[in-house]
């Protein structure tokens, strides 16, 4: 028997493999019950134990742990396989896994060998480092995968109606011209009255907690909101290459920069080989008389002569020299910056007082001043300091800044550094991190487009929060109720030109009984990148305006003859009247089949995306599955907004 073990070893041990793993993926039988297995939950009649609420826990934990490729080289959570909100509404709701898993067996959905073995083999790392073969691993994927195909299941029931795949093909592959009359609330500034302070307080009190821009068709359409976002102060440091440029051309006199140029020239030869052949006639062969002899060419240079090509020469030698200047005094800049706050921050911690390397405190403008003189003073270039000591910027209006506001060292840009990588604004797991800059902790070296070189160092920052009282904001809340109420009025003269317009069948006779003017647009299509003729327009209004207007043309499939519409514009302020001129198609006739199967392939995936989010989500499965908890949780308290750092 044991001679017979050991020849058939390895088939017995593949058999037991085998065993082991159907006997994990079989579902438990074991229905629990008793004081030490409660009832944690309901789905309609049935009850949910607590032993299976904790075996999908602990799954869920391992699944969590695992990651997968989208492509060879982008690794990503094995559960944002099943949708890409999958993995935080797992981790907000952890009985959200035995829940689908309950709902899959349910549906009789199965997993079939091929399929668990090939996605255990070829698609799945665990973090924990377990084996394709262990148990615990099998039985997890095999329940990860029973989710999965419940999903695909129901996916693969989506239709596209042919009225759909009508409009989309219409909408995304013809051209439309289109007549607008246009009305702005300004028009109506001097007709509407000063707002109340229970409106302005009522105001207030709606959207002190809200960022301004954040549009909600039903609750904000205009996107108020006086909630502050983050914000900094800081100050920079700039090294412009034009200055570094002319220090560099005043270091030598016209005689040194020929001698440079000049070395140059002969150990290079071969940049400025002559473009001409290297032998030619002497007279050219055309005029030459009958029986005249031959001429024997002459060769000509092949290298371009020394003064001929003295300016390129100077150029480039110019510019390397500047740029290895500009790094020096780059460096010099960031290793006084660096040294002087080590020193500070460490005084800081220790609640003692220390003096910069300049003499002055480290944290003033002065420092910054002084700074630039030093390097001024060594290499004959003074650097440009700025700073925005009153005004808080936020991340736009940081991007917006000239030079620094797009510089970047390759890996991030200023925005990036002063945000997202600045401890103020990371969470308070993360805020020891060496990778965040601190307050007056000087950034990395950064360069914009034109070659100039920046540091900045953040003097403030304030969390995102809610204004301390409406006094702050009033005026803007005074602004937004005065365009909301000149909105209002814009609207309403829009309705009654749209009746006109459409008793007449005409908006240009309308237009012109009103004494208003018609914009004839060029053709566009529904492409927010792309230009309208004759009416500028950009943003979230432009998205809004490309929705309403393409809609014409399910006017248009209805039999209206030149359909019209309001166009509701509120975020920025107008409304317009809209008139179908006409329709052109983007495809050739031949082309139609393949485009059909295109927009049918898009609207597929898309509704496909749209069904993920929703099967995933917690509130669409507790409704969908009638579920219940044997003791409802309660809502968690929301938190205080992070109180400014100044």
């Amino acid at each position: 028997m044991y001679k017979l073990m050991q020849k058939n070893q390895k088939k017995l041990m593949a058999f037991l493999g085998v065993g082991l793993m159907i006997v994990f993926i079989l579902p438990s039988t074991f229905t629990g019950g008793g004081p030490g297995d409660p009832v944690v939950g309901y789905i309609g009649d049935e009850t949910i134990r607590a032993r299976e609420s904790q075996e999908g826990r602990m799954e869920l934990d391992l699944l969590s742990r695992c990651y997968t490729y989208l492509r060879q080289d982008q690794p990503m959570p094995l559960l944002a396989r099943l949708s890409p909100t999958a993995p935080q509404e797992f981790r907000d709701h952890p009985e959200m896994f035995f829940l689908m898993l309950r709902e899959a067996r349910k549906m009789g959905v199965q997993v079939s060998k091929d399929q668990l073995g090939n996605t255990l083999q070829n698609q799945v790392i665990s973090l924990d480092r377990l084996e394709p073969n262990d148990p615990r691993l099998v039985r997890a994927v095999n329940d990860f995968l029973m989710i999965e195909n419940a999903f695909e299941r129901i996916a693969a029931t989506i239709k596209i109606s042919h009225p759909l795949q009508s409009y989309t093909l219409a909408e995304q592959y013809q051209s439309i011209k289109v007549q607008l009359v246009e009305y702005d609330a300004k028009e109506f500034a001097d007709k509407i009255a000063a707002p109340t302070t229970q409106q302005v307080d009522e105001q207030f009190a709606k959207y002190a907690d809200l960022p301004a821009g954040r549009v909600d068709a039903k609750t904000d359409p205009f996107g108020f909101g006086y909630r502050y976002p983050d914000r900094v102060k800081l100050q920079y440091i700039a090294i412009p290459a034009v200055s570094v440029r002319q220090a560099v051309d005043l270091s030598r006199d016209e005689y040194t920069w020929k001698k440079d140029a000049y070395k140059y020239y002969v150990e290079h030869q071969g940049e400025f080989a002559t473009t001409q052949p290297a032998t030619q006639p002497t007279t050219n062969p055309l005029t030459l008389g009958a029986g005249a002899a031959p001429v024997t060419p002459t060769t000509g240079p092949t290298t371009r002569p020394f003064d001929e090509v003295f300016g390129e020469i100077r150029t480039k030698l110019s510019a390397q020299e500047a740029d290895k200047l500009q790094k020096r005094i780059a460096d010099r800049i960031a290793g006084t910056l660096g040294s002087d706050w080590l020193n500070y921050n460490k005084s800081q911690s220790a609640n003692e007082s220390a003096q910069s390397s300049l003499g002055v405190p480290y944290p003033t403008f002065e420092y910054l001043q002084q700074l630039a003189a030093q390097i001024q003073k060594e290499f004959n270039v003074l650097p440009q300091i700025t700073q925005n000591a009153d005004d808080y910027l936020t991340q736009t209006q940081l991007a917006a800044l000239a030079g620094i506001g797009t510089a970047t060292d390759g890996k991030a840009n200023a925005v990036t550094y002063a945000f997202q990588k600045a401890v103020p604004f990371a969470p308070q797991s993360q805020q020891k991190s060496s990778d965040l800059l601190q307050l007056l902790q000087p950034s990395p070296i950064l360069h914009d487009a034109s070659g100039d070189a920046y540091l900045f160092r953040l003097t403030a920052a304030q969390p995102s929060h809610r204004p301390g009282d409406k006094s702050e904001v009033k005026d803007q809340i005074i602004a937004d109720l005065h365009q909301m109420e000149g909105y209002q009025l814009a609207k309403k003269s829009a309705e009654q030109l749209l009746q006109s317009a459409n008793q007449s069948a005409s908006l240009q006779s309308a237009a012109t009984a009103s004494g208003r003017n018609v914009i004839q647009t060029g053709e566009f299509r529904n492409r927010a990148m792309e230009p309208i003729e004759n009416y500028p327009i950009s943003g979230p209004s432009k998205a809004a305006f490309l929705d309403q207007v393409f809609k014409l043309l399910i006017d248009a499939a209805r039999g209206a003859d030149h359909p019209r519409r309001l166009i509701e514009l509120p975020q920025s302020g107008k409304v317009l009247v809209a008139q179908l001129d006409s329709v052109k198609a983007d495809w050739p006739e031949q082309s139609v089949f393949f485009v059909e199967l295109s927009v049918e392939g898009q609207l597929r995936a898309e509704l496909r995306q749209n069904l993920q989010v929703q099967w995933f989500d917690w509130k669409s499965l507790v409704t969908r599955l009638n579920y219940k908890p044997a003791q409802p949780t309660e809502e968690p308290t929301p938190q205080r907004p992070a109180q400014p750092l100044l």
